[in-house]
């Protein structure tokens, strides 16, 4: 039996994108009938068949979704959340489903406006990428008639499903892996009381800290923001201690981990040589560090997937009691260049 057709098969042989092939396929607006005409007839030569075309009820639905991305993440770190989305909306777009992304202005955040998806009532379910305020939270709870996911972020209310990454074991092993290469004095970087990202990752540093029976110092642990104020684009203003220095930071992030290295060779500490550095994501945009971090990978696609699984259940279900669930994706450790081994 050949392998089954895909929407993304149909759009590199034509050179559009998926999202036209899924509106010309659904017979949504946007895609002129020229254009439609001729993705139909491809579709049918390729062999595609139409999800409509399905017994089954359930995938007969073509859902419209609306991923939300507050500005605050969108400055010189946007590559990272876009990629994301491009996931979200490559796994919908496969499932037949349509998607568009809103971003949340910063000010609409503090007033407590309506994403505008939701006001108008255009999507059937909504995935908000990246963590809000916890007032925009409830309000938007509140507001909501629709099936919603967090993604890479959780509530302590635990309210609605959500998507995240493995903060608290992926910098446990992160730093347990620096304690393996012979460092004793880590130090942590990150505003510990942020977001919950940040806390989980703290706390995965100091799980490995004290079970190896080291100790932390607090004047090694090293804030990037003012835990009272919102988060405005990516710049970090690090202040390190002028001496007595560990061999070794845990950094939240790459995109803070690539300041720190920033920070340190500017005043001649070598990195790795006279400080090692690690960060968390894998990803970081090019041009900020000429260093290659050692991290903790994300996995964004499979954090895509389980976002966009976890909605599609949601979505199908008519009746029942409703427990919201907390998923979590772990990654792995990849070694580049920034950190020594202390046992050579």
């Amino acid at each position: 039996m050949g392998k089954a057709v895909r929407l993304i098969d149909i759009a590199k042989k034509l050179d559009v994108s998926t999202v036209t092939v899924s509106n010309a396929l659904a017979n949504q607006r946007g895609v002129s009938e020229e254009v439609r005409k001729k993705i139909v007839a491809t579709a049918e030569e390729m062999g595609y068949h139409l999800p409509r075309s399905n017994k089954n009820k359930k995938n007969e639905k073509n859902w419209l979704v609306g991923v939300a991305i507050s500005e605050k993440y969108l400055d010189e770190y946007v590559s990272f959340y876009w990629s994301i989305y491009k996931e979200i909306s490559k796994i919908a777009t496969e499932r037949g489903w349509l998607t568009f992304v809103e971003v949340l202005k910063n000010e609409s955040e503090e007033k407590l406006e309506p994403l505008l998806f939701v006001k108008e009532k255009k999507v059937d379910g909504v995935i908000v990428l990246g963590e809000l305020s916890k007032e925009y939270l409830d309000f938007l709870k509140k507001n909501i008639s629709v099936p919603l996911v967090f993604l890479d972020f959780y509530e302590r209310k635990q309210e609605a499903d959500s998507i995240i990454s493995d903060g608290f074991y992926g910098m446990y092993f992160l730093t347990t892996y620096l304690i393996k290469k012979g460092h004793r004095d880590i130090g942590f970087v990150g505003s510990v009381l942020a977001d919950s990202s940040v806390t989980d990752r703290y706390f995965g540093y100091s799980k490995a800290m004290r079970e190896n029976g080291l100790k932390e110092n607090p004047e090694w642990i090293i804030p990037d923001r003012e835990e009272n104020k919102p988060l405005q684009g990516s710049k970090r203003d690090l202040h390190f201690p002028e001496s007595n220095l560990p061999t070794a930071f845990v950094c939240y992030c790459d995109l803070v981990a690539s300041y720190a290295v920033k920070y340190f060779e500017d005043r001649g500490i070598r990195v790795p040589e006279d400080i090692s550095i690690v960060g968390f994501d894998d990803y970081l945009f090019p041009g900020l560090s000429d260093k290659n971090i050692t991290t903790y990978r994300v996995d964004k696609e499979k954090l895509a997937k389980a976002a966009v699984k976890r909605l599609g259940k949601r979505l199908e279900e008519t009746k029942g009691n409703y427990h919201p669930v907390l998923e979590i994706v772990s990654g792995c450790i990849v070694e580049k260049e920034t950190v020594k081994d202390m046992t050579v």
